[in-house]
């Protein structure tokens, strides 16, 4: 991120996915509690640059809907949600997950890193 001047965003799904996977030892080795997990992204939303998307909209409007047609599963659900909301939001969708390569084709602004 602090290669990225720019403007960078969470909402609610993301920051308790934040949560979730820093408490879950198979993810990041050491697990922090939850609070101690929810302390970092206190300090990271602290972030000048940071956006928070606090009003989500529905995963049944226009424009949503329609990812679930290129879902191969159920665990590319909520990761097609949040494609979408950068897309409305003319966001990059940033992400490790590089199964999700599939889902973003056709997304000029999704940027898988690694593998």
């Amino acid at each position: 991120m602090e290669q990225r001047p720019k403007k960078w965003a969470t909402c609610p799904l993301t920051q308790l996915g934040f949560i979730r996977l820093s408490a879950t030892p198979a993810v990041v080795g050491t697990a922090k509690r939850p609070a101690e997990a929810a302390a970092i992204l206190r300090r990271m939303v602290g972030d000048k640059n940071h956006v928070y998307l606090d009003c989500l909209p529905s995963p049944l409007a226009s424009g949503y809907v329609e990812i679930f047609e290129a879902m191969l599963g159920s665990k590319q659900v909520t990761d097609g949600y949040l494609l979408r909301l950068a897309e409305q939001h003319n966001a990059v969708f940033l992400t490790f997950d590089t199964r999700l390569r599939e889902l973003a084709e056709g997304s000029p602004r999704t940027e898988v890193i690694g593998g």
